[in-house]
């Protein structure tokens, strides 16, 4: 049983004294489409403000999350109420920018939002018949934001790459006669979906994306990680249960247990029949063993 004990400062000093902080880190756009480049260059808006003087501007940033949407399910197993994932829902992000003296800032968040909603053109904005009509996701949305946080040491850092980003309000700017101060304006953004880590395809050649520290990889957890990442439902993880688990029986939702119509010399030398001739033409797996890297799925009446 654990039990509550004393420590000392020094003990718990270099955890403490070792805490991240706020206020470093940097924030880059790019990936933008043709079209939204040019719609914004027409406007002053060029790819290298973009690229290399947004991110700066950048004054506060909230770093993303996400949360589980679940459903209920009852009675499943008797008396009992189990919630189960079934979506993962990404928040949006807040960024706050200061303004530049050509308000190119401004502009660039501005007219972003225009080139979303102005599919009517060629008709004038200024047109009194102007009006909305959004463009192709693929034409305003961009694969190529990135927030990076980092320490005073730049020795540790936690990467967020947003895939599918863009605007979807800007807040407006708060001007006033009394004390001068300087100009920001603030953005929310929405995504289909952030990674957290690095991905890079070098890093993903050498097995450093996704937050993995390679020193810390072995064939072992490799192999248990890439397992992990099978279906929990459907016909691959019923394939799953009959490689590893020895079910016996492709429709078997059991996890454990052979089937009575399976031999041990099938369970023994990696063949595996499932279904019965009244159903129609059985479906074969084979391997070398139940272990294989390597599984061939094969059906008689393809």
């Amino acid at each position: 049983m654990s039990t509550a004990r004393p420590r000392k400062i020094s003990q718990i000093k270099p955890l403490f004294g070792n805490l991240a902080q706020t206020s470093h880190y940097q924030v880059s756009f790019g990936g933008l489409s043709r079209l939204l480049e040019s719609h914004l260059t027409l406007r002053g808006i060029d790819w290298r403000f973009v690229a290399e003087d947004a991110g700066l501007l950048c004054s506060s940033a909230s770093l993303p999350g996400s949360s589980l949407a679940t459903t209920d399910i009852v009675n499943d197993v008797t008396g009992v109420t189990e919630k189960m994932a079934h979506t993962r829902m990404f928040n949006a992000i807040d960024l706050t920018f200061y303004v530049d003296k050509e308000y190119k800032m401004i502009k660039f968040l501005e007219h972003w939002i225009e080139f979303i909603a102005g599919g009517s053109r060629p008709i004038s904005s200024a047109n009194k018949g102007y009006f909305f009509r959004m463009k192709y996701p693929k034409d305003y949305k961009t694969d190529g934001v990135k927030i990076l946080k980092f320490d005073r040491d730049y020795e540790n850092e936690i990467e967020y790459n947003f895939f599918g980003l863009f605007p979807i309000s800007m807040y407006s700017p708060t001007i006033a006669y009394n004390e001068s101060q300087i100009l920001t304006v603030t953005a929310s953004f929405s995504y289909e979906r952030y990674v957290c880590g690095s991905i890079r395809s070098l890093d993903i050649n050498y097995l450093r994306d996704n937050n993995k520290k390679s020193e810390n990889i072995t064939a072992s957890n490799y192999a248990d990680a890439s397992n992990s990442n099978r279906l929990a439902t459907g016909r691959d993880e019923l394939i799953w249960r009959n490689l590893k688990q020895g079910t016996g029986r492709l429709d078997d939702p059991r996890p454990r247990g052979i089937s009575n119509s399976t031999t041990a010399s099938s369970r023994n030398s990696g063949w595996f029949s499932f279904g019965d001739a009244s159903s129609g033409p059985p479906t074969t797996i084979t391997g070398t063993s139940r272990n294989s890297a390597v599984t061939t799925i094969q059906s008689d009446g393809a």
